[in-house]
């Protein structure tokens, strides 16, 4: 993060970068949610895979939309989580959606609208009883240290 997130331009380059976004946000780091937004940005319209081909970490579009959440700028957040959801269903990236119905329903409630409530808990239902049936430990553990109440935060 001191050097600007500055990577060698390599094939990992790209989904270090989504590594490091999921850091930031855990950390609430909006600084630098808002460098990794624009090192992110040119892949927001595909899915991020790590070399050789093995590993998919989903659609850029959710990490994009868990750094606009941090930095709170809800429109771009909805934008793309939307974005997410619809290209990780399309790939059937079924653990990868599940992790974006749930970062996508913690946006909702930490933005704080009233008409988001339903939303936001239809989104967590889903995706911890996909959680549950894929055994995603991760995104259970990270369900049980949120607060959702009517503002969602990290305990």
């Amino acid at each position: 993060a001191a050097t600007g997130f500055n990577l060698p331009e390599d094939v990992k380059r790209p989904a270090t970068l989504t590594y490091f976004a999921e850091v930031c946000v855990v950390l609430g780091d909006v600084e630098r949610a808002g460098r990794l937004s624009e090192l992110l940005d040119p892949y927001r319209d595909i899915i991020m895979l790590m070399p050789p081909h093995s590993v998919c970490c989903g659609a850029t579009s959710h990490f994009l939309g868990m750094l606009s959440a941090t930095m709170k700028d809800w429109l771009a957040a909805e934008k793309h989580f939307n974005q997410a959801l619809v290209l990780n269903e399309q790939i059937r990236a079924w653990p990868r959606l599940a992790w974006t119905r749930f970062e996508y329903a913690r946006m909702l409630l930490a933005r704080g609208r009233n008409s988001d409530t339903v939303q936001a808990r239809e989104l967590r239902a889903l995706a911890v009883s996909e959680a549950e049936r894929l055994g995603l430990g991760a995104l259970l553990h990270r369900n049980a240290s949120v607060e959702w109440g009517d503002r969602c935060r990290v305990i």
